[in-house]
């Protein structure tokens, strides 16, 4: 009988490529994490508070919605505020890092990324949670624990 272990934890993958959005799901899934993809900014809004991922992979160039509108309405709702979020992006990255972790990004990937860099990030980012979780609880929120007890 096969022994199925629980997943790492579920991502959202949105990038408008849909080889890139293939190749990091490959790779996720590899690594036993269970993986959502969006190909557009509407589209990972909905995903987002609809499936509560532990963490969202979001391309900054997008159709519809940029990365950094998407950011700021997952950091604007209360269902989805807590979720860790890394931008992807070809843009450089020293300009678009710094405006990323304004906004609430858990972290910055420059394209093209190097696959063990991304496994390295997505992990650090579920352990940590988004920038500002360091336990205590956000005003107006529940215990500030539920994200990292998943």
């Amino acid at each position: 009988m096969e022994q199925r272990s629980e997943p790492a934890g579920r991502v959202l993958v949105c990038d408008d490529e849909a080889s890139t959005r293939d190749i990091l799901g490959t790779f996720l899934r590899r690594h036993g994490f269970e993986v959502l993809t969006a190909a557009d900014g509407d589209e990972a809004v909905r995903q987002a508070a609809a499936c509560r991922p532990d963490l969202v992979l979001l391309d900054l160039m997008l159709p519809r919605r940029d990365g950094f509108t998407v950011l700021a309405q997952l950091r604007g709702a209360e269902a989805t505020r807590r979720i860790p979020v890394l931008l992807i992006s070809a843009e450089p990255a020293a300009e678009h890092a710094a405006t990323a972790r304004t906004l609430g990004a858990a972290g910055y990937i420059a394209k093209p990324f190097d696959l063990p860099e991304v496994l390295s990030q997505v992990r650090a980012a579920l352990a940590t949670g988004p920038p500002g979780s360091d336990g205590r609880p956000e005003a107006g929120s529940g215990n500030g624990a539920e994200r990292r007890a998943r």
